[in-house]
């Protein structure tokens, strides 16, 4: 049973207790609100991690120090506004990143039948996919007649019995052959250097032409032999065919160049039209970007209130003292 006396002892000692007097003591009792408060049920949404939440109130409600019910309140809504504010940012920078993933418009030039096949960018894609296979397949074969034309120049000064790669003995008896194509009247008709008697003419009629090893002698004989089907001199038809040779490379190495500089092209174009789509993505659409806007001032403005508010029962409470 309780007394009088033991009632009046209660009261005596809850005059004694005022609660946390310290900085960190009040911070430690202004967070007893956040789980149970108000707006705790308010503020996270899904994809969005309470644990954050209950770090954010308690920064806010420290920083703010409310005492009692109703500044509480105040501080946990500023923190509840605060809160909302922020995923309006994040919502923004996940607009914006759909927008970049999204971004791209064709080409003003480009082909509308093209344009509705393909996706936007993957035309400039497409055309600098084939200018690298088209890059490639130059280069090789620039490297390929410089290599025949360099074993021309030196076909003299090889040991007449090495061998030599048979794609490099091939393509120089191509080129004499096509030489040969270019004179109107011959002595006689020079066959194909794959064929069974122009390996009779240079003396390997019993090899064949898949299992032929090339050297140098073979290789001379062969062109003489072309040489002797126009009439002519053996120096000045190699040498025919040698600037024959040297103006095909030449032409390639322009094809080559041509090739590297429209690859520098397409590729710039590319990179700045994706650019400008990914700065063009910055912008959200009009009618949402409004909303947004809207939004925000409506919680800058609900937040001043409450932050008034707020200043005014403390502002309040500290005459009363």
């Amino acid at each position: 049973m309780t007394t009088l006396a033991k009632i009046e002892a209660n009261r005596r000692n809850s005059q004694l207790s005022t609660g946390p007097r310290t900085r960190a003591g009040k911070a430690v009792v202004a967070t007893n609100a956040i789980r149970h408060g108000i707006f705790a049920h308010l503020a996270v949404v899904p994809g969005e991690n309470p644990y954050d939440w209950d770090d954010h109130c308690t920064g806010i409600l420290t920083a703010l120090a409310p005492a009692g019910h109703l500044e509480v309140n105040f501080a946990e809504r500023a923190a509840l506004l605060l809160w909302q504010i922020a995923r309006l940012g994040r919502y923004q920078a996940a607009a914006i990143t759909a927008g970049i993933e999204d971004a791209g418009l064709p080409p003003p030039d480009a082909d509308p039948f093209v344009v509705a096949m393909f996706p936007p960018g993957q035309l400039d894609d497409e055309h600098l996919k084939l200018i690298e296979q088209n890059l490639r397949m130059a280069r090789r074969n620039h490297a390929e007649v410089l290599a025949v034309a360099d074993l021309l120049r030196r076909l003299d000064d090889l040991p007449v019995r090495e061998s030599v790669r048979a794609d490099l003995a091939e393509s120089l008896l191509a080129g004499a052959y096509a030489a040969v194509a270019d004179y109107a009247l011959r002595k006689f008709e020079p066959q194909h250097f794959t064929e069974r008697t122009f390996l009779e003419r240079i003396g390997i009629a019993d090899t064949p032409f898949k299992q032929v090893v090339w050297t140098p002698e073979l290789l001379v004989r062969g062109i003489d032999h072309y040489a002797d089907a126009v009439k002519g001199a053996a120096a000045e038809f190699r040498a025919e065919v040698q600037t024959m040779l040297d103006n095909r490379a030449a032409a390639i190495r322009r094809t080559v160049k041509t090739l590297e500089a429209e690859r520098a092209g397409v590729t710039r174009r590319l990179e700045n039209f994706r650019a400008r789509s990914a700065d063009s993505a910055l912008l959200m659409p009009e009618y949402l970007a409004e909303r947004v806007m809207k939004y925000e001032r409506h919680l800058q403005s609900l937040l001043t209130s409450t932050l008034h508010e707020l200043e005014l029962l403390q502002d309040r409470r500290g005459r009363r003292r």
